[in-house]
This record gives structure tokens, C-alpha cells and sequence, in this order.
């Protein structure tokens, strides 16, 4: 829909044209893909025309957002100063964020080179909030390349995260033909919010605080077209407990005291020391929890425990 447009130039073998416009519900197709969907715009464009073609822009925003083009027909650049990333995606369709995944309130620097077939994303954004899946990210700050070619790569080398109640930071890497996501963090939180993330069955109502280090989440997804999660994540890493509490599912048994020291390997966790205490019964135990990561799996405990005093 057409709010204002002003065009001056001149048309002939080779055509130059002066645009200002303020445009709304604007589509667009480049080289055949769809480059804008029911996007409102405003600003000004120069265009020429000839065997190729350019077009530049001055002043554009999208939706109230400071957008800059330099284009041509192999490509060219686009860049953007805090923009809103699922807004702007809903008007400029670079990829899908799947259904089953709600995020907004991301906001970021970023800028797209390259040629149509192979281009560079870099994206910057500090102490950002967010909302992922109704999960409030308080504080976001990182800093990645996304490359897409024959196999795209999304990298982000530095990251931090902070939370209600703690904060997060490291790395992680989404690559390969199968899209598999790779996490290396650190950091600790309420144990609350931690399971907002780790999916089990085995612990009921679990509280305190976390510890973690050397923490790694591997994520496998359908494809770079579809990053619907494929299958349960695996989750790897050293965690300190400490304040902490829980009941175990499927039985009476509450712990009102916990301190651990745990290693995670994939669906099993290892218990170097683990202090216990339930009524008067205090333990100490070591030992292996089967598949207690793995979602509607049924746990197999091998335990030691010592304890100076039992009382039944």
C-alpha cells in the first residue's frame, strides 16, 4: 500500500531513479526470492538500471527500525542497529523461527553480506531481555557469525546470560549437514530455573542452587530448513549442589538437605559425594543414576551409602 511515493530520473538505456517513499504491507521479490513481506517502510532509495543494477538506500527504516541497503544483482549488504529479530523477520523471511519455540524482545546489531546464494550474518547485542518459550532472560549479551553456503554454521564464540537468579556464560556452535547444536558453559542459578530446561521424571519438586562447570548441551534438529529439535537433548557437565531438596518420584522418600558433587554424562549421573538428610537420617553417598536424564526412561540406581546413624 502506497502512503507517499516520490519518483524523479531519468529512463533510457540506462535508467536512475530517486525514490521517497513511506510504504505499507510492501512485498518484494530479488532474483526470484522473497526479500519483504507486508513490511512498512520509509525513506529514501537511489536505483540504476542497466545491463545489472543497484540500489542504495538513506534514511530507510522498517517498521521504525534504522535499516541500510547497497545491493546489487550477485548481492551486496544490509545492516541494522538494534532491531527487534523476530519482528524484523516476520518482513524479511532469512529463516523460520519453528512454531514450538515462542521468542521475542531479542534485539541486536547485525549485518548481511555476501552473494544470494552465499552470505555472512554478524550479529552483536548486549544486555538485551528476552522471552523464550515464556522463560524470562532477563539479561543477554553476545556476539556469533552465521555463515550460509552448502553447509551453513552458526557460530557464537562468546555469550552471557543472566537469569532471575544467576547468570550463564560460554559458547556454543550450530553446524553441520544435520544442523546439531554444541554448548560449552559455565555458570550456576536456582535449581527452579535450571529444570525449566533439563526435562526429568525421576526428581519431584527440586530446589537450591547449582553449580556448574564444563557444561555441554548437544542438540540434534530436522534440518537447517525445519530447527525443530529431533530426539531429547544431551546434557554433559561437573555440578556442584548445595541448599538443596527434592522427593524422588514413585516413592515417599523426601530429602530436606542435599549437598552434591556430580558428574553428568549424557542420560546418567555420577555421584562423586552426596550428603543427604531426611528427618533424623543423615547419609553419605556415592555411586551411578541410569538414565536419569532420559526422558520417560526408567532410572536404575547403583548406590553406596554410609551413614553414623539410622534411625527407622
Amino acid at each position: 500500500n502506497i502512503i507517499y511515493l516520490e519518483v524523479s530520473g531519468v529512463v533510457g538505456h540506462t535508467t536512475q531513479l530517486a525514490l521517497t517513499a513511506d510504504l505499507s504491507g510492501t512485498y518484494a521479490t530479488i532474483e526470484g526470492d522473497v526479500f519483504l513481506v507486508d513490511a512498512p517502510l520509509q525513506g529514501k532509495a537511489a536505483l540504476t538500471i542497466d545491463e545489472n543494477w543497484t540500489l542504495s538506500t538513506s534514511g530507510l527504516t522498517l517498521d521504525g527500525t534504522p535499516v541500510s541497503l547497497d545491493l546489487n544483482q550477485d548481492g551486496g549488504r544490509i545492516s541494522s542497529v538494534q532491531m527487534d529479530i523476530p519482528n524484523g523477520l516476520n518482513y524479511v523471511p532469512l529463516f523460520e523461527i519453528p512454531e514450538d519455540i515462542k521468542l521475542n524482545g531479542l534485539r541486536a546489531n547485525w549485518s548481511w553480506e555476501g552473494t544470494w546464494e552465499q552470505w555472512v550474518v554478524n550479529f552483536d547485542t548486549k544486555n538485551t531481555t528476552l522471552n523464550y518459550n515464556g522463560i524470562a532472560v532477563p539479561k543477554l549479551s553476545c556476539s556469533g557469525v552465521w555463515r550460509w553456503g552448502t553447509v551453513p554454521e552458526l557460530s557464537i564464540p562468546a555469550l552471557s546470560l543472566e537469569t532471575k537468579t544467576g547468570k550463564v556464560t560460554g559458547a556454543l556452535e550450530l553446524k553441520g549437514e544435520s544442523p546439531t547444536l554444541y554448548t560449552n558453559l559455565e555458570g550456576g542459578s536456582n535449581l527452579s530455573e535450571l529444570f525449566e530446561f533439563i526435562e526429568t521424571d525421576l526428581l519431584i519438586n527440586p530446589m537450591g542452587f547449582w553449580k556448574g562447570e564444563n557444561i555441554s548441551l548437544t542438540q540434534r534438529f530436522h534440518s537447517w530448513e525445519n530447527l525443530s529439535p529431533l530426539g531429547n537433548p544431551i546434557f554433559k557437565g561437573d555440578i556442584s549442589l548445595f541448599e538443596g531438596s527434592f522427593a524422588l518420584a514413585g516413592s515417599n522418600i523426601s530429602f530436606e538437605k542435599v549437598e552434591a558433587e556430580l558428574s553428568i554424562d549424557g542420560r546418567n549421573v555420577e555421584i562423586d559425594r552426596c550428603l543427604l538428610q531426611s528427618g533424623e537420617n543423615t547419609a553419605e553417598v556415592t555411586g551411578t543414576i541410569y538414565n536419569a536424564l532420559e526422558t520417560n526412561g526408567y532410572p536404575k540406581v547403583v548406590l553406596s551409602l554410609e551413614s553414623p546413624a539410622i534411625s527407622i
